[in-house]
């Protein structure tokens, strides 16, 4: 009988603890559809809603993953809200990625918007008449207790050779991110 009425607390303290995770969607837009090779290509990554502070989010770590032997990272450019989150290329990496972490574990409001812009150049010397590449965007969310949310969303792009005619040019389906 005692291990049943402990296997009943264990459960209701597993059952207590446990903080269901606020949906939330993440954007990844581009600034065009095609593009020529060599031209350059915007990419906005934007939040849909406001995570408010009560959910208690100590960390968000965003990782934009790209091809670097087709696409060369220019710059970015964090928004109001982001100024103060840590933010780097790593090509080596094969990504762009941008955080931030609360030191002292207190958690901080995460503003709707958009979040950040990066700018990349295709290749000039790209072998097909079209190439069709993908940024994938992959978001990890941690709170207080430790819970951890991951997101992810893409955006195509294609990329012709300067004497294909891009207004004929079809677009891929795209999937939705989950």
């Amino acid at each position: 009988m005692k291990k049943f009425f402990s296997l009943i607390l264990v459960m209701l303290l597993i059952c207590t603890n446990h903080v269901e995770a606020h949906a939330v969607a993440f954007e990844v837009n581009t600034d065009a559809d095609v593009i020529r090779a060599g031209e350059q290509v915007s990419v906005t990554i934007k939040l849909d809603k406001t995570i408010p502070e009560g959910d208690e989010i100590t960390t968000v770590q965003g990782e934009l993953y790209y091809n670097p032997s087709v696409l060369t990272y220019v710059s970015h450019e964090m928004e109001k809200d982001y100024k103060h989150f840590m933010s780097m290329n790593r090509e080596e990496k094969e990504r762009f990625q941008f955080s931030k972490t609360s030191m002292d574990n207190s958690p901080f409001e995460v503003p709707k918007g958009e979040m950040v812009t990066v700018v990349f150049e295709s290749a000039k010397d790209i072998s097909e008449p079209e190439l069709t590449e993908t940024f994938k965007l992959k978001m990890k969310m941690s709170t207080v207790k430790a819970e951890i949310t991951e997101v992810s969303a893409d955006a195509l792009i294609v990329i012709c050779q300067e004497q294909v005619d891009i207004s004929k040019v079809e677009l891929p389906e795209q999937t939705e991110g989950t």
